[in-house]
């Protein structure tokens, strides 16, 4: 397949709120990045992000979005999982967890 990538972000001025990376995969829509500013959280504004995402892989004819997270990230567990996504594999270290002060990563996974 051949790799689209996208750049989706919220700006009034030259400094981003907030912003959302985006790729085509063999898998489907990979969202690789998805922040908002602290100062702007919690408005709503990274769910419409993932929202407009969501609807780019769409209209690109993808059938599955997936992003990973680090474990013990709540807010944004919760926000995918309001999404329609759900945990496909979950990855544990004690290596990782020393170097990224999280125990690991999971994959999630929402049908387009």
């Amino acid at each position: 397949m051949r790799d689209h990538s996208t750049s989706i972000a919220s700006s009034r001025a030259r400094w981003w709120r907030s912003a959302c990376e985006c790729r085509a995969a063999a898998t489907g829509w990979r969202l690789e990045l998805i922040a908002t500013r602290p100062e702007h959280r919690p408005r709503g504004r990274t769910a419409a992000l993932l929202r407009r995402a969501l609807e780019r892989g769409r209209a690109r004819g993808l059938k599955q979005a997936d992003i990973t997270v680090l474990i013990g990230n709540e807010a944004a567990e919760r926000l995918y999982a309001r999404a329609g996504f759900h945990v496909l594999a979950e990855q544990r270290d004690l290596g990782f967890e020393a170097i990224a002060g999280a125990p690991g990563l999971r994959r999630y996974v929402a049908a387009l």
